[in-house]
């Protein structure tokens, strides 16, 4: 199979890679630096194009004859939200998949299928509200930036071109992501949570990711939006009590909620204090088996514990 993938040097494109890779698919990555981005992930066999993320050009050729494009391409939403970083966070994703589908439209033999990973932010803060694909949209402003650059991906379906939308929750990976960011308070005994803690947490284990994509490869029925989550959300207290457990370390402190709301842009309340209860209805309808189904195997796995046996497909 023929792989396009736009930002596959990020966290979860690099393992997207190394996955397909092993698999001896043929693979190539669209990258505003290529030659920075070969050295940061250096597998063998990979091809690796520049693009702008704005503008069609030369590396539109590459889409012919493809049979998948992977959608990853985005600013990272970490750090402070002032509003030039909003704006690259909202411009980054809306440029790059317009950039993407403007493509589509110019090949002859054009991909079978396009698959765009974009967040659970698009569901807002919910309470305790179960939220699965057809839970509407939220508010605030993820809220608004998911839903925004998962309608611009809405023309393929016009083309004949199959679309997922991949809504992944909290990814988990000790490389990457959110879990290094908490560890160094965990690894000073000043581990805790924000608030009481009662707020819901959905997450998916970052290798979890890459069979998601086979399995929805596997099945053609799978067309739309399917929610990239562990089948059991938490409440943060769960999450940080568990991280504790695995890791040898107590989970004690509780930070206010005052000082959390007090972060620029609404950062606080949209991406610490947020409760989102998502579950992934379509998939496990589907017959998808996880291989992490559970916090505590997934954070056993990641920190290599190995009394806790990993499922497998």
């Amino acid at each position: 199979m023929k792989w396009v993938i736009a930002g596959g040097s990020g966290f979860i494109g690099r393992y997207i890679l190394r996955y397909f890779s092993e698999k001896q698919e043929e693979i190539t990555v669209l990258s505003r630096n290529p030659h920075r981005a070969e050295k940061k992930v250096p597998i063998p066999g990979i091809r690796w194009v520049a693009w702008d993320g704005r503008t069609t050009g030369e590396w539109v050729t590459v889409l012919e004859g493809a049979d998948v494009v992977v959608n990853l391409a985005g600013h990272p939403i970490a750090g402070v939200w002032t509003v030039p970083r909003k704006q690259k966070i909202y411009h980054s994703r809306i440029n790059s998949t317009r950039a993407l589908v403007k493509a589509l439209r110019e090949v002859k033999n054009p991909p079978h299928t396009f698959i765009q990973i974009s967040a659970t932010g698009f569901y807002g803060d919910r309470g305790d509200e179960i939220l699965t694909e057809e839970s509407e949209q939220g508010s605030g402003f993820l809220a608004a930036v998911v839903d925004q650059w998962e309608a611009v991906s809405r023309d393929v379906e016009a083309m004949g071109i199959r679309r997922i939308i991949l809504r992944a929750g909290v990814v988990l990976g000790r490389d990457g992501g959110f879990l290094p960011v908490l560890l160094p308070s965990f690894n000073w005994f000043l581990g805790g949570m924000p608030g009481d803690g009662m707020n819901w947490f959905s997450w998916i284990h970052v290798k979890e990711i890459p069979p998601m994509l086979e399995f929805v490869l596997q099945h053609a029925t799978l067309t739309g939006v399917l929610n990239g989550v562990a089948p059991e959300p938490v409440r943060f207290e769960e999450f940080c009590q568990t991280l504790g457990k695995v890791i040898g370390r107590p989970c004690w402190v509780k930070i206010p909620e005052f000082l959390i709301r007090l972060l620029p842009g609404h950062q606080g309340e949209e991406m610490v204090l947020v409760s989102q209860r998502v579950v992934p209805a379509r998939l496990v309808q589907a017959g998808y088996q996880f291989q992490f189904p559970t916090l505590y195997v997934a954070l056993s796995e990641i920190f290599n514990k190995q009394d806790v046996p990993v499922t497998s497909n």
